[in-house]
């Protein structure tokens, strides 16, 4: 009897072992890659009832528009993809929001002192920040910083999309925005 115990305990411990496992892994791996899925389609999926419809919108539509304006920056500097994707991946997510809590309640006055925080307070290997600090000034404008800024604070985004995601997400906007341009390159030499 009670052997049957122990191999009764020992199975319910697998099962909630297994259970757990794959629980993490399902918000680890798959719901990020699941919610940057929804957040780049065009239209929401129909099963999606309609309070999150409104959300997802509301993030696509200012995404798309800045992500657009990221771009032009992106591409005179002629960063490769894969380049670009590994910058994503490994830039560390605390040192970004370190960055950004710096930033949040402030009006920038100058992209000057944000290009100082993102150097100082953020690895990147792969590239010397400071040789893009010209074109970082020429498009991230006072002004366009504040508007994005404002945007993350009223629709509460940092508290709502983990990082996980946010990287998801900017890789698959990169990787569809250089699927657009050699589209576009191709239809040129044509």
């Amino acid at each position: 009897m009670l052997e049957t115990m122990s191999k009764k305990l020992r199975l319910g411990l697998m099962a909630v072992t297994t259970l757990a496992v794959t629980a993490i892994l399902i918000y680890k791996l798959f719901l990020p890659y699941y919610l940057a899925e929804l957040i780049m389609q065009d239209e929401p999926p129909s099963y999606i009832p309609e309070k999150y419809k409104i959300q997802l919108e509301r993030i696509h539509k200012p995404m798309n528009k800045y992500a657009g304006q990221l771009f032009k920056v992106t591409d005179s500097l002629d960063l490769s993809l894969d380049l670009i994707l590994e910058i994503i991946d490994s830039v560390n997510p605390d040192q970004v929001m370190d960055v950004y809590y710096k930033v949040e309640n402030k009006h920038i006055e100058n992209s000057e002192e944000v290009f100082n925080l993102i150097k100082e307070n953020i690895e990147i290997k792969q590239i010397d920040i400071s040789l893009y600090k010209k074109v970082f000034l020429s498009h991230a404008t006072p002004a366009k910083i504040n508007r994005i800024l404002r945007y993350a604070e009223t629709h509460d985004l940092i508290a709502n999309l983990a990082p996980a995601t946010a990287k998801r997400i900017a890789k698959q906007l990169v990787k569809k925005h250089y699927a657009q341009r050699n589209i576009q390159k191709e239809s040129r030499t044509m």
